[in-house]
């Protein structure tokens, strides 16, 4: 069956390779690293595993979601989630556990992966869903949608409103350009060199993976941090821009309170630098004229304008 054909692909990427996470500041994807060692994390397993579908026509996405990347294939309008680091949860995605087919075609769509896993591991000997979704914590987020057994001795995970995690993916070429891209970013931020870094930001303006809000971008963060403390003002403003930007993909306002709060961030930083704070409350007041927020938002931002107010 396709399914069978499919997982036996990625099987064999996975055995092909020993999985590696890489050190903070160490590039991923070193070419000359991997054909010595061996040894690849997920951005590596992605890319091998995209190579051998291409090779043999077979149509997918390269998918990246809460720090994970993995495959999406597409084949007689049935999608398979394909990942050759967690091979067991590699399977047909269930339509009730995507948003919408259409969300799939604009490349910006909401997975439940509890739901996924549990029901790929069903029927399956040895392999039990919960020991899966406790080892893989991107397949879910832990604050305010799963509950842990206490003590730690049963462990379990349980589904509920918000399990699904937004992913983001792109067209082969395109997906690999952005892995190698967001790879090499993150170790120029971690390794000070903020010229390569700078560059980098404006390239994953139109690839930037990391789409869910409850993710912040924590490399972008400090690369903020230190172009603001270099008093590169310019340079700073626009990386929060570009950012800002380019994770608006997924449509809300969280996008632009980041925006003021990093501008608020600038200014707290480095005292005297109106301009900063006078953007964030700028970008505040903006919001508030959305007439599609609700009560909570607009209390929210109120209260982050009168905090900016007494800074």
């Amino acid at each position: 069956s396709t399914e069978t054909n499919l997982q036996t692909i990625t099987r064999l990427v996975h055995q092909k390779y020993r999985h590696k996470k890489k050190p903070r500041g160490a590039l991923a994807l070193n070419a000359e690293k991997i054909a010595q060692d061996r040894e690849v994390d997920c951005y590596g397993y992605t890319i091998a595993l995209s190579q051998v579908l291409a090779q043999k026509d077979i149509d997918h996405k390269i998918a990246y979601g809460n720090g994970h990347s993995f495959v999406v294939a597409d084949v007689n309008s049935d999608l398979f989630i394909l990942d050759a680091l967690v091979p067991e949860i590699s399977g047909l995605l269930q339509p009730q556990n995507i948003c919408h087919r259409h969300c799939y075609e604009d490349n910006v769509f909401s997975l439940d992966m509890i739901s996924h896993i549990n029901q790929v591991s069903f029927g399956q000997q040895a392999v039990n869903p919960q020991d899966i979704l406790l080892a893989q914590r991107w397949t879910h987020f832990r604050k305010n949608q799963d509950r842990f057994g206490s003590g730690g001795r049963e462990s379990y995970i349980v589904q509920t409103k918000n399990s699904s995690i937004i992913v983001r993916s792109y067209q082969p070429e395109s997906g690999i350009t952005a892995l190698y891209a967001y790879d090499q970013y993150k170790a120029s931020v971690y390794n000070d060199r903020l010229p390569e870094a700078y560059y980098l930001s404006k390239v994953l303006e139109n690839y930037y993976p990391n789409l869910d809000i409850r993710n912040k971008p924590q490399v972008t963060e400090k690369l903020i941090t230190r172009l603001g403390k270099l008093g590169l003002d310019t340079l700073a403003s626009l990386t929060i821009d570009r950012t800002a930007h380019a994770r608006e993909l997924e449509q809300t306002i969280a996008q632009q309170i980041w925006r003021s709060d990093q501008y608020r961030k600038i200014y707290v930083q480095n005292k005297g630098k109106e301009w900063a704070k006078e953007k964030a409350t700028n970008i505040l007041s903006s919001l508030l004229l959305n007439a599609t927020l609700t009560t909570g938002q607009k209390i929210a931002i109120k209260g982050k304008l009168m905090y900016l107010a007494k800074l």
